[in-house]
């Protein structure tokens, strides 16, 4: 697992090193356009400092850094509250603490998730810790069937799993016991179905049009939060387009030795 995070945190480097943007990369690797960006913002939040910003793009150093600090380590204030004591919008707050002072960004989204309201308007922050196990009735009394319902159609429209980079130890393991045999290997593999939703495949080879599947104690449900697919028809609709689909099913986290075993009896090698 570890070793497959430092591949891909490797991976982003250099490409940022030799001026390949993150949107590049992504659509090189035949992904969405903002894969790499949300993975940085999710998991390497560090590499930010590396990013190529265009030219006079880049926030000027407009606010003293002893300040700053002090304002979100000290005062805990939320981007909000510091916008509000130094005449800035919480946005520009948020984005000038991302790009030049980093190490303080995740303390700054932090304090903004414990705060209970905001904004200006005293709009309250549905994020706040009291609010955990809550109803939608609860946190937003009448107008609970109207939140839950614009949240519904969000996530549908959005297709919230692009953003969803969790993967399990025994997947990890296995693709790493599958990429020294096909470099071409990925993980979370996007396949678009024909009335335009979005499939996820554990471990794809796209040029031989080889889907390898782990279902795990938990995993094999996840592509039922993006597409209501069973998996006998999500796996007709891949062979329909000509992939092969193997499955690797266990009701406990296999071992490193017992998933090379499992993937030798594929007989792909």
């Amino acid at each position: 697992m570890y070793k497959y995070l430092n591949m891909i945190e490797d991976k982003i480097k250099l490409a940022i090193l030799e001026g390949v943007t993150l949107k590049e990369l992504s659509l090189q690797e035949g992904k969405f356009s903002g894969y790499y960006s949300a993975l940085i913002i999710k998991k390497y939040p560090h590499l930010r400092t590396l990013l190529r910003v265009k030219k006079g793009h880049r926030f000027r150093e407009t606010i003293d850094k002893e300040v700053l600090s002090a304002l979100i380590k000290e005062e805990k204030l939320s981007s909000t509250q510091i916008g509000e004591r130094l005449d800035y919008s919480n946005v520009h707050i948020k984005k000038y603490v991302s790009q030049l002072h980093v190490e303080l960004y995740d303390q700054l989204i932090a304090n903004g998730e414990h705060r209970k309201y905001n904004s200006n308007r005293g709009k309250q922050n549905i994020n706040w810790r009291n609010n955990k196990g809550k109803t939608y009735t609860e946190i937003y009394g009448e107008k609970a069937g109207e939140m839950k319902l614009k949240r519904s159609i969000w996530l549908k429209e959005n297709n919230i799993r692009k953003f969803a980079t969790r993967i399990s130890k025994p997947q990890a393991m296995l693709y790493s016991i599958i990429k020294p045999h096909f470099q071409q290997a990925e993980l979370e593999y996007e396949v678009i179905t024909d009335n335009n939703k979005t499939i996820w495949l554990d471990i794809a080879i796209p040029d031989l049009k080889i889907n390898i599947e782990y279902d795990g104690i938990y995993w094999h449900t996840k592509n039922k939060t993006t597409v209501s697919l069973s998996d006998e028809n999500r796996d007709e609709f891949l062979r329909n387009k000509g992939w092969r689909v193997f499955r690797i099913r266990s009701m406990r986290n296999l071992t490193e030795e017992e998933l090379k075993t499992e993937f030798n009896k594929l007989q792909l090698i």
